[in-house]
């Protein structure tokens, strides 16, 4: 018989001529990681000066262990929306921008960047902005100059600044050409020198944020100085050459199961494998009517809690409960395979030094289905440190097994399920998240299906 189952502000004027120069990345070293902060992009000017590198960074900056990034664009990223840049990990910002000896009484070479947000005067005229600066904007009516306001470096301080451990990202022409913004913001600042165009900026910046995000490298190996030399450089200056900032990241990749990668395969990051006999809680077996060996792990669209895929672990088919099923469980040979179907990922909880992420939580929904009626089989969650002890065990609900479902299936129902992994953090050392469905061999299928895997950190 088998076991039971555990189971501040200027106005500017804004040229239309940007051509192609260098850019500049200046920088102050303070920190290695973002934090758990999230990201935000300001476009006052998204339809005009083109979506795609946006689009592209907001695609990058969802990757964040804060989560996707908060965004303001065209006529939304106005005065209020820079004022909300303060408590940010990374921002970016694609608008104009110029150096105000072109606009200051006072001839002040300040880097000012715009926002969308109009003047109400016609005539030029001194301004005063909110931290008492006087701004001088002209307009001239025709002539292609548009009377926006403007962030100043004060602004830029009083609204931005307080935080070491940011990156600033500004496409805009002028942004790098002195170090008033970038010492205003403080962190890691790049900025681009004299007019610049998309086509230029785009690929560069694009790269640039590709690397900062790219999992699959540890956090010193994609931090601000490597990601800028090795795509966004090139006749730039970077200031100072050895930032080792790093954008803290959700360190689990598809899990979702969205995202299909360039294999096609919706498993993509969840290496597969089976383990013969009783699996790591020496579960019961029934060698002498078992199947063949899995594993038996695939993407799948039968059942998803949110989204369009989800993981399926265990053997199914179109008959999964075949007859003969009796509460007395007559073997059926052959069907069922006698050892546990596993699918993993290994990821690293922050790299430990000043400003990484010191709280780390795992969530994730199951949905199990089962023709067993005795509970021989299992679904188990695991933590397996590099140390090569535990495995941990993820607590999961206690749900009542489902008795005799001959002559179908029955589901469970999605279960939501949260751990906290924050005894892992901070080391530097990879852990191994493990899903796993152990089937005891006997003919009375069982799989579960697992979908939304995510761990987020603060």
């Amino acid at each position: 018989m088998r076991s039971a189952a555990r189971w501040t502000l200027a106005a500017i004027v804004l040229l239309s001529a940007c051509i192609v120069s260098p850019l500049m990345l200046l920088a102050q070293q303070h920190v290695p990681e973002t934090g758990s902060s999230k990201g935000i992009v300001l476009s006052p000017f998204y339809t005009s000066l083109g979506t795609a590198e946006d689009d592209e960074i907001i695609k990058d900056l969802s990757k964040m262990c804060g989560g996707s990034p908060d965004h303001a664009f065209d006529n939304a990223a106005d005065i209020d929306a820079f004022r909300g840049m303060q408590g940010h990990g990374v921002l970016s910002v694609h608008s104009h921008g110029i150096v105000d000896q072109r606009v200051n009484a006072q001839g002040i070479n300040d880097v000012l960047i715009s926002t969308s947000q109009l003047t109400s005067f016609e005539s030029a005229q001194d301004i005063i902005d909110d931290h008492g600066d006087r701004i001088r904007k002209y307009i001239t009516p025709g002539s292609g100059a548009w009377p926006f306001w403007g962030i100043t470096p004060k602004f830029a301080e009083k609204y931005g600044s307080g935080r070491s451990n940011r990156l600033i990202y500004v496409n805009a022409c002028y942004s790098g050409d002195n170090p008033t913004m970038s010492s205003a913001f403080g962190g890691t600042y790049f900025g681009y020198i004299g007019t610049v165009g998309g086509s230029y900026t785009f690929p560069k910046g694009e790269a640039f944020f590709d690397e900062m995000t790219n999992i699959q490298q540890p956090p010193d190996q994609r931090t601000a100085t490597i990601a800028y030399n090795r795509y966004a450089g090139g006749g730039g200056v970077l200031s100072p050459a050895d930032s080792d900032l790093a954008i803290s990241l959700n360190p689990l990749v598809n899990g979702d199961f969205e995202d299909a990668g360039n294999s096609g395969d919706h498993l993509n990051g969840w290496p597969t494998n089976f383990v013969a006999g009783g699996g790591p809680f020496d579960l019961p077996v029934n060698p002498s009517d078992a199947g063949p060996d899995g594993p038996d792990v695939e993407a799948s669209q039968e059942e998803v809690a949110h989204g369009q895929y989800s993981a399926r672990l265990g053997r199914w088919n179109n008959d999964p409960c075949p007859p003969p099923y009796e509460v007395s469980a007559l073997p059926n040979p052959g069907i069922e395979p006698d050892g546990d179907d596993q699918m993993s990922q290994q990821v690293t909880l922050g790299s430990g030094g000043p400003g990484s992420p010191t709280k780390f939580n795992l969530t994730f929904w199951y949905n199990i289905l089962s023709c067993d009626s005795s509970g021989g089989d299992q679904f188990y969650a695991l933590i397996q440190d590099s140390s090569g002890t535990g495995p941990t065990e993820v607590p999961l609900p206690t749900l009542p097994w489902i008795p005799s479902a001959y002559p179908s299936a029955e589901a469970l129902g999605w279960q939501p399920v949260s751990f906290d992994l924050s005894a892992w953090a901070g080391k530097g050392k990879p852990i191994t998240i493990i899903f796993g469905v152990h089937q005891d061999g006997w003919g009375d299928l069982t799989a579960t299906y697992v979908d939304d895997v995510s761990i987020s950190c603060q």
